[in-house]
């Protein structure tokens, strides 16, 4: 009996959500030159690390952490994508109540983002990204939901975000 041959990562694989990620292609990572700074947020890719400059993935060995801080991202990341699966997909009980875990600063998603983001700070400049929702919506987070200050305007992207330098958040200006 011949073997099957696998689509691996195609879109027509009836199978791809069961199968590993595939490796970030090249057009996604970032090639910046010099120590930008970097922002902790969920993208599409499965590294969680990306460039504040061209909001691409930056991979683990540009930054050199230890294999330690490796788990730690890889656990928030885990955490924060099942909230996220749940907001997007989820049954609408479900969906309301990860949308309030992601926007406040003081879940315990958000709380073990922010340690990570400060141990993540050791090798670069690192920023948090927040969830804004309030009213069952979307919403621009202009006030630091940490130091209660206004945001202010992020220069070095071609999308505006608002940050606080303090406090290393970094908030979608566009919502």
């Amino acid at each position: 009996m011949p073997v099957p041959q696998l689509a691996l990562y195609d879109d027509d694989d009836p199978y791809r959500r069961l199968r590993p990620p595939a490796p970030t292609p090249y057009r996604h990572l970032c090639t910046c030159t010099g120590a930008r700074p970097v922002k902790l947020m969920l993208l599409e890719g499965y590294n969680p690390v990306s460039c504040m400059a061209c909001n691409l993935e930056v991979a683990p060995e540009m930054l050199g952490f230890p294999k330690h801080l490796a788990n730690e991202i890889a656990d928030w990341r885990a955490h924060y994508a099942a909230l996220d699966h749940l907001w997007l997909k989820g049954p609408a009980p479900y969906r309301r109540w990860a949308a309030r875990e992601l926007a406040n600063i003081e879940s315990p998603v958000n709380q073990q983002g922010l340690v990570v983001r400060a141990h993540l700070e050791l090798y670069r400049r690192c920023y948090y990204w927040i969830f804004g929702w309030a009213n069952g919506q979307l919403v621009e987070v202009t006030q630091c939901p940490v130091c209660a200050q206004a945001m202010a305007p992020y220069d070095g992207y071609h999308t505006e975000w608002w940050v606080c330098e303090p406090c290393g958040l970094v908030a979608d200006a566009s919502e």
